[in-house]
């Protein structure tokens, strides 16, 4: 443990920007990470990185020695690369590629690939020895297209773009649940949940005591299509596959397109069985990210009540996991500007895996893509104490 009694040349300087200038072989992020960790304490108590340092306030650190990762080239990871200039490349991130390396995924990343590919970046970004050229990232098993710099100031450039909420970043989802409504916007704050680090959660109440470290987050969506699904097709009740029923005569379709050309596709079942949990309904989707928080989609949907397909963190208990299993959420749009003023839009079609879930739900086949067991998420699931209503 280190203990720093503040003199006055560092009255008012931030606490993260203090420690960088103590422990100069940590990155800022990583020590920011520590912070909000608890591993740093002001005067015995836990603030946050951009505290202002007080003369005379004493700072006790138990920094975490951080495990050496490797930025070695690896070709053997393979790039779908959309479009690429001598400033940036747009690519296709596969589902299961974590961006770059951590404490869990050391080495065999993108970044990885991205140096077999262009050496280059080397040095670009705010933390180029963990994550360089990354503007933004994709969780591990989200899948879709991404924007990466290969010169600091396309970096800085794309960096901007993004804090000032000018780059287009849309997404398809399939979520539990069937909506009422055809679009909708989602404006609640998400914090750190104080009990499970690796989990976000909606903060309503601005009396609660999470509410002055939450970050606003703004999610905007439009339904697609509604499915409505026989428990029989795809139980949840983890009791066994049932046997689908034959009598398909009740299903009613409609189809609806409003004056700017966009259409709604439903199917219903009347009346739906065990509607009440919406175990038998799906949404398809489209969400608009206005914001860029940790989980931001995930932990908003979860917040609704409408949990994402194979989300394994913030699913609902005992869920059914369809297809490979992989969570159902693609980045489809990616909309940028270039440090020369042009403007570029990428779309990427759904991974095939997932059009054969959405193909499947459409037919209302037996054969539909699905696991054969139900599993529990693999960390702590439930009502969280900390998302009020």
């Amino acid at each position: 443990m280190s203990k720093f009694v503040i003199q006055k040349k560092f009255k008012n300087e931030r606490l993260d920007k203090f420690l960088v200038k103590k422990f100069p072989q940590y990155s800022r992020s990583y020590l920011q990470k520590n912070i909000k960790e608890g591993r740093v304490k002001v005067k015995s108590e836990i603030v946050e990185p951009d505290y202002k340092l007080e003369a005379g306030d004493t700072v006790e650190t138990k920094i975490k020695p951080q495990e050496k990762v490797s930025l070695a080239p690896n070709p053997s990871i393979l790039l779908d690369i959309v479009d690429e200039d001598d400033d940036l490349m747009v690519i296709n991130k596969s589902s299961g590629l974590v961006v770059h390396a951590g404490v869990k995924n050391p080495k065999n990343t993108l970044v990885n690939a991205l140096f077999a590919h262009c050496p280059k970046i080397k040095g670009v970004g705010d933390d180029p020895s963990i994550r360089p050229g990354i503007v933004h990232r994709l969780d591990k098993d989200v899948s879709g297209l991404m924007v990466i710099a290969k010169n600091n100031k396309t970096f800085q450039y794309l960096k901007k773009q993004f804090k000032q909420r000018k780059v287009k970043k849309v997404y398809t989802a399939l979520v539990w649940g069937k909506f009422k409504q055809k679009k909708g916007k989602i404006d609640l704050p998400i914090a750190q949940n104080p009990k499970n680090p690796a989990k976000m959660v909606v903060v309503r109440d601005p009396k609660n005591r999470l509410a002055q470290k939450a970050q606003t987050a703004l999610t905007e969506f439009r339904v697609l299509e509604n499915f409505t699904i026989e428990p029989p097709l795809l139980s949840l009740r983890g009791s066994g596959e049932s046997k689908e029923r034959s009598d398909r005569s009740n299903l009613i379709k409609t189809n609806e397109c409003n004056t700017s050309g966009d259409c709604f596709v439903g199917s219903l079942r009347s009346p739906p069985r065990n509607d009440k949990k919406g175990f038998d309904n799906l949404a398809l989707i489209r969400v608009y990210l206005k914001t860029g928080r940790r989980h931001q989609i995930r932990v908003h949907f979860k917040s609704l009540s409408h949990p994402l397909v194979n989300d394994r963190l913030y699913g609902n208990r005992n869920q059914k996991i369809l297809g490979t299993g992989r969570i159902f959420l693609h980045s489809t749009e990616l909309g940028f500007s270039t440090p020369s003023g042009k403007k570029l839009k990428f779309t990427s079609p759904l991974p095939k895996k997932l059009e054969e879930i959405l193909r499947c739900l459409g037919s209302g086949s037996k054969k539909c893509p699905r696991a054969k067991k139900t599993i529990t998420p693999a960390h702590e699931q439930g009502r969280n104490n900390y998302e009020l209503t």
